[in-house]
C-alpha cells in the first residue's frame, strides 16, 4: 500500500516539544522548603497533598513522642538503637 500525505498552506500547525521535569521542585505535587536540605527525606504530606522534605531527625523525633496517635518507633530499631549505644 502507498499512502500520500499533503498539507495545505492554510494548515496552521504547532508542535510542542514536552520534557519530564528535571528537579523535585519542578514537579506540580513536590514542596520543598527552598533551603539547601542535603539528606533530607520526602514525606507525604495529605493535608496539602504534596511531597514535602523534611528532617529526619524530627521524623524520627515525631514518631517518638507521638506514640498515641502513631505507631512510633518500631521495637526492632529501638533494640538496634539499644544496641549500638551500648543499652540506654
Amino acid at each position: 500500500m502507498n499512502y500520500k500525505v499533503r498539507f495545505s498552506p492554510s494548515d496552521n500547525y504547532k508542535i510542542f516539544k514536552s520534557s519530564g521535569a528535571q528537579t523535585l521542585d519542578e514537579l506540580k505535587d513536590v514542596q520543598l522548603s527552598g533551603q539547601n536540605n542535603d539528606k533530607y527525606v520526602l514525606i507525604y504530606d495529605a493535608s496539602i497533598q504534596k511531597w514535602v522534605d523534611v528532617n529526619p531527625d524530627e521524623l524520627l523525633l515525631a514518631a517518638a513522642t507521638r506514640e498515641t496517635t502513631q505507631p512510633g518507633l518500631p521495637e526492632e530499631f529501638l533494640n538496634e538503637l539499644e544496641i549500638d549505644a551500648g543499652g540506654f
